[in-house]
């Protein structure tokens, strides 16, 4: 039977365009499993089956990007591919340019979908490139001397990446503001030096996007931010920070040996409505999830793994298998499966 335990903590919470409480109600639940996503005849969940041909087969869903009429499945790990689908689920195209010439990447580390144009962020490399949904390749971008991590676009003028490099440690923040061209406009949470002792830094994958803004949590922290147009905004407090871990305090052993505290979140999205995923590392064995929402203040949490790897509107995005017809030999794609950010809270 589960163990459920209510805690009501006072979270310094703040949000735009929604009125949020002083004190929020958390709730902490470890099961000790998974928790499967799908439930079969729900009807508030979407199912969107992806074309299967041998152009389109898709190795892994590594992240998934979609808008009103586009969805991007990004294989990073197997196939290095980028798969481009109408609304529907029908093939389009599919960007798959591996090399060290212009327009080619050598890992697409990070992939982001603007309106009719794919952006692709090749960390070796330090160069953006941008691509037509047919696979065109329209122009690239080099970043010079030092080499951003993950990004999200601010608007149709500037990137927000994590920037954290050792050897550069004049321009070292968790949070920078670039033009499109690289150069720094804004940096926040800048420190002299964001490795441990041993010289390392750490690259989450911390940043999220709805149509409120851009979300962040930096790493060895247990808050969450929103970056507003000149400065950050906390808006949620796990109150984790006593059993985390900081850059100083890893010593001489690498994070992932340590079983008893926390290191840093990843996988993070969030709905327009404000409910959010991610999970933060404990060690190298376990992995702790969460699901919760800046404006109720609301935070579910258990053992093991979170499945989700896109978010569009009001919806989480994961996949599930698909069987339709007659299975070809080379197997099917997985479909689409968009859950409402609201159920999760509700489970």
């Amino acid at each position: 039977m589960k163990t459920v335990i209510w805690i009501v903590a006072a979270l310094l919470l703040c949000a735009c365009h929604r009125e949020v409480s002083e004190y929020a109600k958390v709730i902490l639940e470890n099961s000790g499993t998974d928790w499967p996503l799908y439930v079969k005849g729900d009807s508030s969940q979407i199912l969107i089956p992806l074309e299967t041909t041998e152009e389109s087969l898709i190795g892994g869903y590594d992240r998934i990007l979609m808008n009103d009429s586009i969805i991007c499945i990004a294989d990073k790990a197997k196939s290095k591919t980028i798969f481009i689908f109408d609304g529907e689920g029908h093939f389009k195209s599919k960007i798959m340019k591996v090399g060290r010439g212009p327009g080619e990447y050598i890992f697409p580390d990070e992939v982001a979908l603007k309106n009719d144009t794919v952006l692709v962020y090749d960390r070796a490399v330090r160069k953006m490139l941008y691509y037509g949904l047919d696979g065109t390749f329209y122009k690239e971008v080099h970043f010079g001397v030092y080499r951003p991590e993950t990004f999200v676009l601010k608007d149709s003028g500037h990137f927000v990446f994590y920037v954290g490099m050792p050897e550069v440690t004049e321009d070292n923040a968790e949070v920078a503001v670039t033009d499109l061209n690289g150069k720094f406009t804004e940096q926040y949470f800048k420190r002299p030096d964001l490795t441990d002792k041993q010289g390392r830094f750490a690259v989450p994958d911390y940043f999220t996007q709805n149509a409120n803004g851009i979300f962040f949590i930096p790493v060895f922290e247990d808050k969450m931010y929103r970056l507003t147009e000149d400065s950050v905004q906390m808006v949620f407090d796990f109150q984790f920070k006593d059993f985390m871990y900081s850059f100083d305090e890893i010593g001489e052993k690498p994070i992932i040996e340590h079983e008893r505290k926390y290191s840093y979140f990843d996988d993070f999205f969030m709905t327009d409505e404000g409910t959010f995923v991610c999970f933060i590392c404990r060690g190298n064995l376990n992995i702790v999830s969460l699901c919760g929402n800046i404006y109720t203040g609301e935070l579910l949490t258990w053992e093991g793994d979170w499945p989700v790897e896109g978010v569009y509107k009001n919806y989480f995005i994961t996949t599930t298998e698909y069987k339709e017809g007659e299975q070809s030999d080379m197997g099917n794609n997985r479909a689409l499966l968009l859950i409402p950010g609201s159920r999760l809270m509700n489970r």
